[in-house]
């Protein structure tokens, strides 16, 4: 499953549905903070490098709060 802020990284949907990768993304409004549902114990958040500086607080707090969920 993918989050819509996913999927409209148009250039990230095309590398993973991609002859390299063959992901099946089905889109959801909102997965809570992750951005990518592998399976049951694991999950992806996604974020941009060149911003990371500004947002690490809140990325750190994303995780910290969705890492209960999975292992």
């Amino acid at each position: 499953m993918a989050s819509l802020s996913l999927i409209q990284k148009r250039a990230l949907v095309r590398e993973l549905q991609g002859n390299a990768c063959r992901v099946i993304l089905v889109e959801r409004c909102s997965l809570g903070g992750c951005d990518i549902i592998l399976d049951p114990d694991r999950a992806t958040i996604v974020t941009s490098l060149f911003a990371l500086p500004v947002q690490i607080e809140a990325l750190a707090e994303k995780i910290s709060k969705e890492s209960w969920r999975y292992s």
